[in-house]
């Protein structure tokens, strides 16, 4: 049985647990290798999170530079983030189960401010733009109903879990909450991947390395609006009707008739049996038969009863109706 709403992910089948998992710690990748990217050269500050942006916009209203973003562009860089969580919030609504259109269309967000970014670099509007990206990609993984957050663009809270889980079992002597290890150390894992990954790209590409995420994040969106308009569409127009109202009806009643009409059988069947117990044999339609006969006069009218309801309604079926057994195929 599938996960129903308001599961918690620990509860979750093992597969549908590593398929979960397998989607956060590729956002912690992407996550990863766009603040090593942007950390090592594009812009010289981390945009995938908002506390050393919040850190530095203090710093630098009392302290300014010349080196690098004073306290105006980084306070920019936060609204940016914030307004990708709106979007989301909007696009998406309330959490939801399983991936699906609406994050395909998260992703799409997220390449198109990236390639504004990309020919916006190295200017503020430029890390702007990306702040908005990173917003969405947060809010993507956030939006789900888990029970626990997956927050894919940064690893504080995943190191504060990990610290947590590990001192509460040596303090209580016995595992606690252990199974968010699961969780928490593949998403630290390839958010740390992905930084590295990051800088040996920026090495090597300099500024294009941030077309390489803007691909990945295109391709996931119509990937995932594609797979979810052939589920919708040619799997749907597959799948025979469900019957009508009307049909089931009928067909409730017709099954009712035909229950009534063997209950009628057996009452009759066990009086005759009754007035004919002495003499060992049993009359059926005004015959005298022995019991072997009777029974299988017994069953075939049953069965031609079932056949034949009682009731009176319309035979001729609509054609892909419940009952010439076109709706099974």
């Amino acid at each position: 049985m599938d996960p129903a709403p308001g599961v918690h992910l620990k509860d979750y089948k093992t597969k549908y647990f590593v398929l979960v998992m397998c989607g956060a710690v590729v956002y912690a990748f992407a996550g990863g290798f766009i603040n090593a990217m942007c950390i090592a050269g594009v812009y010289r500050t981390g945009l995938t999170h908002l506390t050393g942006s919040t850190t530095f916009s203090a710093v630098r209203l009392i302290n300014p530079t010349t080196n690098n973003f004073n306290t105006a562009p980084l306070l920019l860089f936060i609204l940016g983030f914030g307004i990708g969580a709106l979007l989301t919030g909007l696009l998406v609504g309330p959490p939801r189960m399983w991936w699906g259109g609406l994050q395909g269309f998260c992703m799409l967000l997220q390449a198109s401010n990236l390639l504004i970014g990309y020919y916006l670099a190295p200017t503020q509007w430029g890390a702007f733009f990306v702040s908005i990206a990173m917003g969405v990609h947060n809010s993507t993984t956030s939006l789900f109903q888990f029970q626990i957050p997956l927050r894919t663009s940064h690893v504080s809270g995943a190191i504060l879990d990990i610290g947590l889980t590990i001192g509460q079992s040596i303090h209580m002597r016995e595992p606690v909450n252990v199974w968010r290890l699961g969780v928490h150390v593949p998403i630290f894992s390839g958010f740390w991947i992905g930084a590295v990954m990051g800088t040996v790209s920026f090495n090597a590409y300099a500024g294009d390395t941030l077309l390489f995420v803007i691909i990945f994040y295109a391709i996931g969106g119509l990937t995932t609006l594609l797979w979810v308009a052939y589920k919708k569409w040619i799997v749907k127009a597959a799948t025979p009707p469900a019957p009508s109202e009307d049909e089931v009806a009928m067909f409730k009643d017709a099954l009712a008739a035909s229950n009534k009409r063997v209950a009628e059988l057996i009452a009759e069947q066990k009086a005759r049996d009754a007035a004919g117990a002495a003499a060992g044999t049993g009359v059926l339609d005004g015959q005298v038969v022995n019991k072997e006969d009777e029974m299988t006069l017994l069953k075939t009218s049953a069965a031609e009863t079932v056949s034949t309801p009682a009731t009176p309604f319309s035979t001729a079926a609509p054609s892909g109706s419940l009952y010439d057994g076109s709706i099974y195929r």
